[in-house]
């Protein structure tokens, strides 16, 4: 049993893959707005120790460095937190990944936008929702900004609210689906399995 996360104080996304089943749950952790920082990474830490009797693997998304200094210092505190929880839970060393590379194991463009990882993850996964909404949204907006219709802070501005959109509507917000797409690189890159297993 694997558990994959995209950690966050704002929203922890995470799923747990049960490969020998072909099983998969996708969930998130939202922390309680008013909390400090520190009781964030608490509370998020401790829901994720709940999590440990489950599986016996733990794969991350590494953080990225390069956006937001002060937001990158919490998510390396948050980070380490879980390991080191996972570490005197288990005794075994966690994988990270970073998000990029990820998607390259599994076929993605290194490059894809929040929403089209959202929308892949829902495709493969949550077949049953129709996407033809947001995948139209989605390619007009894109296909503006490659005429230059509209400029590059237009285009990032109007895809965030695609993701908030998209997670509003389905359910499965960027976090959820970032930690599908580590755990699923994971399984690829140990042990050989395909994202079509899961179908």
């Amino acid at each position: 049993m694997l558990l994959s996360l995209d950690l966050s104080t704002n929203c922890t996304g995470y799923t747990i893959f049960d490969y020998q089943n072909n099983k998969y749950s996708v969930k998130k952790i939202d922390p309680p707005s008013k909390l400090s920082t520190f009781k964030r990474i608490n509370y998020v830490v401790s829901k994720i120790k709940e999590l440990y009797p489950q599986i016996t693997e733990l794969a991350i998304e590494d953080t990225f460095h390069g956006l937001n200094a002060k937001v990158d210092k919490v998510l390396d505190r948050l980070g380490g937190a879980v390991i080191n929880s996972w570490l005197d839970y288990s005794g075994k060393e966690p994988y990270l990944y970073n998000a990029a590379s990820a998607r390259k194991i599994i076929g993605l463009d290194p490059r894809s936008t929040k929403a089209e990882i959202q929308l892949w993850v829902l495709a493969k996964f949550f077949p049953k929702i129709d996407l033809t909404e947001f995948k139209t949204a989605k390619d007009k907006l894109l296909k503006a900004y490659v005429k230059r219709k509209i400029s590059r802070g237009q285009k990032t501005r109007q895809l965030s609210k695609l993701t908030d959109l998209i997670a509003k509507e389905t359910g499965i917000n960027n976090d959820q689906a970032d930690s599908v797409v580590v755990g699923l690189a994971h399984l690829r890159k140990v042990y050989n399995i395909e994202v079509e297993k899961f179908r």
